[in-house]
């Protein structure tokens, strides 16, 4: 539940911009100022046209920007969130890196209206910190979570990142991110504090293996994944109200309701694609990496299918634009059963600093998306989103097809304990040791579930 409503925190402050971006720029002064744009399938609504003050000009390129802007702090600090959290401890890092973003979310508003490098520069610092926060909460999750029960668990914490908050200002939205992540804080103390003598808190210190790790292929197939999975995800997450706009010509009013049904079932499909996964697991039906594999393949499959098809559809067929793109978004949700969770399979001791090294390439993703889209889409053109629909397409099979290849379900033998007489170098001992290991964790676990914490 901690990790859950922290997800909604975080996300909120995170992806609100997406959506107030479409209400904060004047579009209908941006377009009566290109005069290429007669060829564009679009209707710009009537709320649009009437409601332009105190709106700013700012081209595609630059909401691209401004959209990108977050990542670019991202990245630089995903692998060191996961070496703080083996160090110092993943609550006191996670504690910090909200309490920092919720004062600076603050100050957002003031800037966006007063200097375009000023906004662009605080949104890479919240994104410098975020960056600490998923690879901290990966390392709480790999030593809280039963073994038996990871894709459900891992599914249910995560699901609280899809949240999208709808708006008609800037400063709502930024001032309602800065409210939850202010009252955020104290109630995470009060349970960390709670907690604090349980036995699976801390953390063991041990020596990260690094070259083990840059040359294993399993890690660098649930790399692949998570990279394609994420550009996919943030192809959607920052475009999908702009394309609504753009193509479809849909007011702020009803784009709000229609943009936050494919997060639903993105919910509903994370959770309920992880619990499926630990019955298919635990009753033994198919291998941890097969069930891994499928679940990849029906999430990468349905969302590939889905965005081209929406391409190709008529600019007033809202219905069907509607259903293509829940089903397409809703779909992909099952990706985390696949890539998420297999940080956790392969390595979870040092779950955190996979993770983190997954983030810090998947920020590239999160950089090019809002930039490529932002280009790309310069008139706004059905044509123009067809081109973004098949780029993500295409990296979307591309890696699937290397995580199906090489993937693994097994932890690997440098993510084992080893004994201080000898490391484990053969892979039958590793299996074995694999075995034991996970059984041992799940009588640990399902003994400390049934014990009272005050």
């Amino acid at each position: 539940m901690l990790a859950f409503l922290m997800g909604i925190v975080v996300y909120s402050m995170r992806n609100d911009l997406s959506f107030a971006i479409v209400c904060m720029v004047n579009t209908t002064a941006m377009l009566s100022n290109d005069s290429t744009t007669h060829n564009v399938c679009t209707k710009v609504s009537a709320q649009l046209i009437n409601d332009n003050d105190d709106r700013l000009l700012w081209s595609k390129a630059m909401q691209g920007s401004v959209l990108s802007s977050f990542y670019w702090g991202y990245l630089l600090t995903q692998i060191i969130g996961g070496y703080l959290s083996l160090r110092y401890g993943p609550k006191s890092v996670i504690g910090i890196a909200v309490t920092v973003t919720a004062l600076l979310t603050l100050i957002s508003p003031i800037s966006a209206t007063t200097n375009f490098y000023c906004f662009l520069i605080i949104r890479a610092i919240i994104g410098l910190f975020h960056g600490l926060i998923y690879p901290a909460m990966h390392t709480l999750l790999a030593r809280w979570t039963p073994p038996d029960e990871a894709s459900f668990i891992c599914g249910l914490a995560y699901s609280g990142k899809q949240q999208l908050i709808i708006c008609k200002k800037l400063q709502a939205a930024i001032k309602l991110a800065m409210l939850l992540s202010c009252l955020y804080p104290p109630y995470y103390a009060n349970m960390v504090l709670r907690l604090a003598g349980h036995p699976y808190s801390t953390l063991l210190a041990v020596d990260i293996p690094w070259r083990q790790i840059l040359t294993s292929s399993a890690v660098w197939a649930t790399l692949a994944g998570h990279w394609a999975s994420d550009f996919g995800a943030y192809i959607m997450m920052t475009s999908l109200p702009t394309f609504l706009s753009d193509v479809r010509g849909m007011d702020i009013t009803s784009m709000g309701a229609v943009a936050a049904l494919p997060y639903v079932l993105y919910c509903i499909c994370i959770t309920a694609s992880g619990a499926v996964a630990d019955l298919i697991c635990s009753s033994g039906w198919l291998s941890v990496t097969n069930t891994r594999r499928i679940a990849i393949i029906i999430a990468f499959c349905s969302q590939v299918g889905f965005l081209i098809a929406t391409g190709y559809l008529e600019c007033d067929d809202i219905l069907h634009t509607i259903i293509y793109l829940t089903l397409g978004i809703g779909l992909s949700g099952m990706a985390y059963t696949g890539y998420l969770v297999n940080y956790l399979d392969i390595a979870p001791i040092f779950a955190g600093q996979l993770l983190g090294i997954g983030n810090t390439l998947s920020c590239i993703a999160g950089i090019l998306a809002p930039l490529l889209v932002g280009l790309i889409t310069s008139k706004g053109t059905v044509s123009e989103w067809r081109t973004v629909f098949f780029i993500t397409s295409a990296v979307l099979a591309v890696g699937g097809i290397i995580f199906c290849c090489f993937v693994n379900g097994e932890v690997q033998p440098w993510a084992l304990p080893r004994t201080k007489t000898k490391s484990l170098r053969s892979t039958e001992d590793a299996r074995i040791l694999n075995k034991r290991v996970k059984n041992q964790n799940i009588k640990a676990f399902r003994c400390c579930r049934d014990e009272e914490f005050k």
